[in-house]
């Protein structure tokens, strides 16, 4: 049976040819993206998630940013100098650069955008060791309260806005965008979906997508059959081994695996027995199984040896312990627990609840009687920053500042959620992290980086399990993707066939 155009699609077919647009190209300028999460915020500073930030890189600008190999290029900024280790001097191109409501940039917003961090809580990282800001003409110095090598790095995610925008939205600022980047926020649903269009101020990116729709689709499963049906031009993550490798066989689709500075790793509480014991410490490096971690997440992480990920070349191939139950009782009767003990290990994810079953089942073997609590997320950080957990999992990824890691990792100062999870102090540890924050010789860094890592390597309250690796998708005829080790994509130069 025939089936009859009606005269709205034939006029609708012949408007498209008359203009040189055929209706099967008219979407060829926009993109549909499945996220695995968005926020209530849209302001990166805000909310520091991943796709939050990397929404971000197409609203705004920074002053530097990195390339996909993690390198520093410019950006708003020019050029840099550093008379000193505790002062930088950056030159700025001002004049370039034009805000999505027709403000020109400023210095007072780049001033703005540095002092507003000082009241935003996750906002603090970046200035954490900024003693003042000023700016003359388009000389921007900043000077330090500390030698620190990594203020370059933290400025890749100190996004400039425009400070009229933001005292004009008074509290609803989280839910608007307004900065010099080629797109500019057309619509956001909080946690649901955001609309960008292209911003044609942009002084050197035209991007060719006119339209980029981000929607949050919190479903694993449902975001790979999206990519695959068509739905989504690009999704972020594929989640499970299973759509994984699904999803690498599906040659109708491009799905790629990348390591990015991730880490998924066990902790213990080192100021509270048994695990003020660094016999017991040591111990517990003999009750993980890393390959068998690997294949009941994924299966496309990597082992993990230390607390820097494997891509940077900080990283040191210490030799750490595998699975040996023998092991791990011999130093446990060294360390006057023959028998083993009671203990806790918190999760805060029902992704988490198969990995803690493992880690109990493993360490039963030794002796260790672990009882899994699982805690929704506030509460298990709340507590957390108490000490009052014994044992638990987690995940972060860090950026490409290996120095800054180390000393998120174990900086007394840290306790709790600020990232010294462990609650571990050590003098020799933290001179040398001292040392490697205020060089300004890279290699001398990667030198005492390499060194405090091995010198943890049996002292540590840190468990490395895996580095993270990802999956994401994108259909055949999407170009120009890119992203980065530390878990940022961009379409800013994407197009599609």
């Amino acid at each position: 049976m025939k089936r009859k155009l009606s005269l709205i699609a034939v006029t609708a077919i012949l408007a498209g040819l008359l203009s040189g647009a055929p209706a099967a190209l008219a979407a060829r300028d926009e993109a549909v993206v499945g996220l695995s999460s968005l926020h209530t915020s849209i302001d990166p500073v805000l909310a520091n998630y991943n796709t939050v930030s990397s929404i971000g890189r197409h609203i705004y600008n920074t002053l530097v940013d990195n390339d996909i190999d993690n390198n520093i290029i410019p950006e708003i900024a020019t050029e840099w100098t550093r008379p000193d280790n505790m002062t930088w001097v950056f030159k700025l191109d001002l004049d370039s650069y034009t805000f999505h409501n027709g403000e020109p940039l400023t210095m007072e917003d780049v001033l703005f955008s540095f002092n507003r961090c000082y009241d935003i809580p996750q906002g603090m990282s970046y200035v954490q060791y900024i003693e003042s800001v000023e700016g003359v003409g388009d000389t921007l110095t900043i000077h330090m309260n500390r030698a620190y090598n990594g203020l370059i790095y933290d400025l890749t995610g100190l996004v400039i806005v425009n400070e009229k925008a933001v005292k004009e939205a008074g509290d609803n600022w989280s839910q608007t965008a307004v900065g010099t980047g080629p797109y500019k926020l057309a619509s956001f649903i909080p946690s649901n979906e955001v609309t960008l269009e292209r911003w044609d101020g942009h002084p050197s990116i035209q991007p060719r997508l006119r339209k980029i729709t981000f929607r949050a689709v919190s479903d694993p499963t449902s975001r790979y059959i999206g990519v695959e049906n068509g739905e989504f031009s690009f999704v972020d993550q594929i989640s499970g081994a299973g759509d994984i490798q699904r999803a690498l066989s599906n040659t109708e689709i491009d799905a790629k695996v990348a390591q990015t500075l991730g880490i998924r790793f066990m902790a213990v509480n080192a100021s509270k027995p048994p695990f003020d014991n660094p016999k017991v410490r040591e111990a517990l490096q003999y009750v993980i199984d890393r390959q068998s971690i690997i294949t009941l997440g994924n299966g496309v992480d990597v082992p993990a040896n230390t607390m820097v990920s494997g891509p940077l070349p900080q990283h040191s191939d210490v030799e750490i312990g595998g699975l040996d139950i023998e092991a791990c009782k011999a130093l446990l009767a060294e360390a006057g627990y023959a028998d083993g003990f009671d203990t806790t290990l918190w999760i805060y994810s029902d992704s988490m609840k198969s990995l803690a079953e493992m880690t109990q089942a493993v360490m039963s073997m030794a002796g260790i009687r672990v009882t899994i609590e699982q805690y929704e997320v506030g509460a298990f950080f709340d507590l957390l920053d108490k000490g009052e957990h014994m044992m638990l999992l987690g995940s972060m990824t860090l950026g490409a500042y290996a120095a800054g890691t180390l000393n998120t990792y174990y900086n007394s100062e840290y306790f709790g959620s600020s990232g010294n999870f462990g609650f571990y102090a050590n003098e020799e540890v933290m001179a040398l992290i001292n040392k490697a924050l205020e060089t300004m010789d890279i290699d001398e860094e990667i030198a005492l980086s390499r060194q405090v890592q091995e010198l943890v390597a049996r002292d540590n309250p840190y468990y490395p399990l895996t580095y993270t690796s990802t999956c994401y998708a994108t259909a055949k005829n999407l170009k120009g993707l890119w992203f980065n080790a530390s878990g940022y994509w961009d379409l800013t130069y994407a197009y599609i066939e």
